[in-house]
C-alpha cells in the first residue's frame, strides 16, 4: 500500500513537468499555481526521505500546509483580485503563521502532525475557492470541460476535501482501519487530482505574445 500511495503521489511530477514546458508561454496570472505544483512535488521527495530516515514527514508535512494554503490564496487573488484582494493573503498568512507556531508550542514539536492547523487549512480552501467558483461558472455547461481555471479550483475542492474527511475519519475509526483506507483513500485522490491537473495545465490560455505567435 505505502508503494501504491507513493507512485500516486509521485505522479505529481506529470502536471509540474507539462507546468515548466508551458511557463512561459501560458498567461502570468496562472504562474503561483505552478510554483504551488512544484512546492508540492518538493514536499513529495523530501516525504520519501523523511519516512524512511526519520520514520516520520510530520516536520515538512506542517510547513507545506502552511505555506500552502498561502499560495492558493495567493493564486486566486492573481486570477481575480477584485474578489481576493491582497490584503486578504497577507492576513490570512499572518493568522496561520500564528496559529502553526500556537500548535507547536502546544504540542511541544515539530515531529508530530499538526492536525488542527490542517483542519483549518482545509476548511478555509474549501471555503474560499467554492466562493471564487460560485462567481466564475457560467450558465454553459460545456465550458467547464475547457477552463483551466474552474477545473483547477474543483481539485483543489477534491483534495481539501478528502482531507478534511480523512482527519475525521482517523478521529473516530479504530488504528486497524485506518491503516488501509486512509492509505488507499490518498492513492485514489493524488491519482485523480494529478491527473486533473495536468489537464488543466494543458488548457490553460496562451499570453498575448504566443496566441499571437501560434495565429
Amino acid at each position: 500500500m505505502y508503494t501504491i500511495n507513493a507512485v500516486a503521489s509521485l505522479l505529481i511530477i506529470l502536471p509540474v513537468a507539462a507546468g515548466w514546458i508551458r511557463y512561459r508561454h501560458i498567461q502570468p496570472a496562472s504562474n503561483p499555481f505552478i510554483w504551488w505544483l512544484s512546492l508540492g512535488l518538493v514536499n513529495e521527495l523530501i516525504s520519501l526521505w523523511a519516512n524512511s530516515a526519520l520514520g516520520t514527514n510530520a516536520v515538512n508535512s506542517n510547513i507545506f500546509k502552511l505555506v500552502s494554503t498561502i499560495m492558493i490564496l495567493y493564486q486566486l487573488h492573481r486570477w481575480n483580485p477584485a474578489v481576493f484582494r491582497i490584503s486578504l493573503v497577507y492576513g490570512t498568512a499572518m493568522l496561520f503563521l500564528l496559529l502553526f507556531m500556537g500548535e507547536w508550542a502546544f504540542r511541544g514539536s515539530l515531529f508530530v502532525f499538526f492536525s488542527y492547523q490542517a483542519i483549518l487549512s482545509a476548511l478555509l480552501i474549501v471555503f474560499v475557492t467554492g466562493y471564487f467558483l460560485s462567481k466564475r461558472i457560467p450558465d454553459a455547461v460545456d465550458w467547464l470541460y475547457h477552463d483551466a481555471i474552474t477545473l483547477i479550483c474543483m481539485g483543489w475542492l477534491i483534495v481539501y476535501t478528502s482531507a478534511i474527511s480523512t482527519q475525521f475519519f482517523i478521529f473516530y475509526a479504530g488504528p486497524s482501519v485506518t491503516a488501509v483506507y486512509v492509505p488507499l483513500a490518498f492513492s485514489a485522490v493524488n491519482l485523480l487530482c494529478n491527473l486533473l491537473f495536468l489537464y488543466a495545465i494543458l488548457c490553460l490560455p496562451l499570453n498575448i505574445r504566443s496566441f499571437l505567435r501560434r495565429c
